[in-house]
């Protein structure tokens, strides 16, 4: 068995007095530099409640969480199993770092134009209160940062050696499998996977602005080697 735990502080310290800028993300949610947060943190409105429940028509900025995981881990397994089979697994994980949801933005919105579909997801919004001005994904954008945080069973491979009386005159046959991104442990961000990215830019490749609902597709090999 194997492995490994790492930690990231990840911090502006000095700006040379220059302002705080947006380095990527969209006007209702921006990717800031700023003295004392992480590269590329999301700034995000943040709805102005009456109590917990109803929403007053206006929003605060807040910044919630920069791009870039704060701790990653690792965990690999090796093990033979009567002498002639041996078995591994690899899995691994990133945790501290927020996402800005495409998939649910879009979702947000067409639910907003449409009652007939997406509705589940405005229950991520609060309710307005009477007599405010009715809420918009620009104006809640806080409910599409969420926790950037998975942990994968990577890989996981056999291999066995066949008797050698079955197949006379070889020095030796094995038969191999494996399966890459069989299943997802952990995974905290709504339809989305995480580690993918959304509108890559060219300049700066930070992460954290995801919208594919497809995840790294699980693959299968087999095979037969053969030692004369």
């Amino acid at each position: 068995m194997r492995a490994s735990y790492a930690t990231n502080n990840n911090e502006v310290t000095d700006m040379g007095g220059t302002a705080e800028f947006s380095i990527a993300g969209f006007a209702f949610a921006p990717m800031r530099v700023r003295v004392g947060s992480p590269v590329g943190i999301i700034r995000a409105n943040q709805p102005v409640m009456s109590g917990d429940t109803a929403y007053l028509g206006v929003s605060q900025e807040a910044y919630l969480g920069g791009p870039t995981p704060t701790k990653t881990a690792s965990l690999g397994i090796e093990m033979v199993l009567f002498k002639d089979l041996s078995i591994s697994a690899l899995a691994e994980g990133a945790f501290g770092h927020y996402i800005l949801n495409q998939s649910l933005s879009r979702r947000i919105v067409n639910a907003l134009n449409d009652p007939n579909i997406y509705q589940d997801v405005l229950t991520r919004i609060p309710k307005v209160a009477a007599g405010f001005t009715p809420y918009t994904r620009n104006t809640a954008s806080s409910v599409l940062v969420e926790s950037g945080d998975w942990f994968k069973v990577r890989e996981i491979s056999a291999r066995y050696r066949v008797p050698r009386d079955w197949f006379a005159g070889l020095g030796a046959v094995y038969l191999t499998a494996s399966v890459r991104n069989p299943f997802t442990i952990i995974q905290k961000a709504t339809m989305v996977d995480p580690e993918t990215s959304f509108i890559p830019r060219t300049d700066i490749e930070l992460g954290g602005i995801v919208g594919a609902t497809v995840a790294a597709p699980v693959q299968w090999r087999f095979g037969i080697d053969v030692t004369l």
